[in-house]
Parts: C-alpha cells; sequence; structure tokens
C-alpha cells in the first residue's frame, strides 16, 4: 500500500515539475499541439485586399445651393441652383505593398482620395432668370456647378477623407482578423 501511494505522490511531483518547467522556460508546448495557425502569404494577402476594392470606398452626400449674379430684374444674368448628389472617397488598391515580417504584416498604400467624380451624379434643380430673356449658356452652368462642388470637396476633405482613411484600415483589418497576425500596420505613399 506504501507502495502505490509512493509512486502516485511521484508521478504527481514529476507532473508538477514537467509543467512547470514548461512554463518557467516559455515554451509553448500546449500553443504548440493545440494551435492551428494559418500561414499566410503576401500573394494571398494582396488577392484578399483587392477583391475588397469596392468595399473600400466611402460615400458623402451632399445638398448645396449655386447662386450667380443678383436677382435684379432686366440687369443682368442670375442662375441659382440645387445640387444634390454623392463624392465617393476610396482609393486605389492596386498600389498596394504588402511586406510580412513573422506575424507582423506592413501595407503601403495611397491616401484616400475623391473617386467617379467625372459626372458628378449630380442632380440640379435650378432656375434661370437671365437679363432680356436670354438663357444662361450651358457650359456657364456646368462650370458654376462644378466650382461649387470643389469648394464642397475642399470643405469636407480633411475630416472625409481620414475618416476615409481609417475606414479602409477597419475593413482591411477586420478581412484578416481570422488569421493570426499579431500586428497590422500600415504605411502611406
Amino acid at each position: 500500500m506504501k507502495s502505490i501511494i509512493t509512486k502516485i505522490v511521484s508521478v504527481v511531483i514529476l507532473c508538477t515539475l514537467i509543467f512547470i518547467g514548461i512554463k518557467y522556460l516559455n515554451f509553448n508546448l500546449f500553443d504548440k499541439i493545440f494551435s492551428h495557425k494559418t500561414i499566410i502569404s503576401t500573394e494571398l494577402l494582396s488577392e484578399e485586399i483587392r477583391d475588397i476594392a469596392e468595399l473600400c470606398s466611402m460615400k458623402y452626400y451632399y445638398k448645396d445651393l449655386v447662386v450667380h449674379g443678383k436677382p435684379k430684374p432686366h440687369t443682368g444674368d442670375y442662375y441659382m441652383a440645387t445640387i444634390e448628389g454623392e463624392l465617393t472617397a476610396g482609393i486605389n488598391l492596386d498600389n498596394l505593398d504588402i511586406k510580412r515580417k513573422d506575424d507582423i504584416v506592413t501595407i503601403k498604400l495611397e491616401h484616400a482620395y475623391f473617386i467617379d467624380d467625372s459626372d458628378y451624379k449630380c442632380k440640379v434643380h435650378e432656375e434661370d432668370k437671365s437679363g432680356l430673356g436670354t438663357k444662361i449658356d450651358y457650359k456657364k452652368k456646368k462650370k458654376w456647378e462644378i466650382a461649387r462642388i470643389n469648394k464642397i470637396k475642399k470643405r469636407i476633405s480633411n475630416t472625409f477623407l481620414v475618416k476615409a482613411d481609417e475606414n479602409i484600415q477597419d475593413i482591411i483589418k477586420n478581412l484578416f482578423i481570422n488569421y493570426d497576425l499579431s500586428e497590422i500596420k500600415f504605411e502611406y505613399y
């Protein structure tokens, strides 16, 4: 009976010493046995990011007023229009540079910028009151509308484009949440 108790105590002490030894030597035996780390290449990272290009954009909806001239009868051109539409900010995901060192990924990309603004996607509700019954030239109206949209862009660019950068970073981080990466760093061109 005494030999059985001695053997059990010896086994318990031996297991405790092994467990303590593993912990003090920082030997992650249990992590190596039970962890299923997914190793991801930079090519796969690039491909995954390029697949989300549509998501890496933000839309800004605006409504503003375009006024040119003064509303005095028969004294000159007067043009007033309400413009409403959207501006889209995003990045070109083809210009990514991805580097990986162990489980740290560094992604170098462009800052967000306004895209899809060739047609400005805007609706114009206008009131055209020209002097002496003449109509204002369409090119002049378009020029005034574009100038107003550019003012909107300038006004919102400090906040909206920074928010778009943050949004893009969050989307990319969430894309790789299932991979065992300790850190994702972002650098800009």
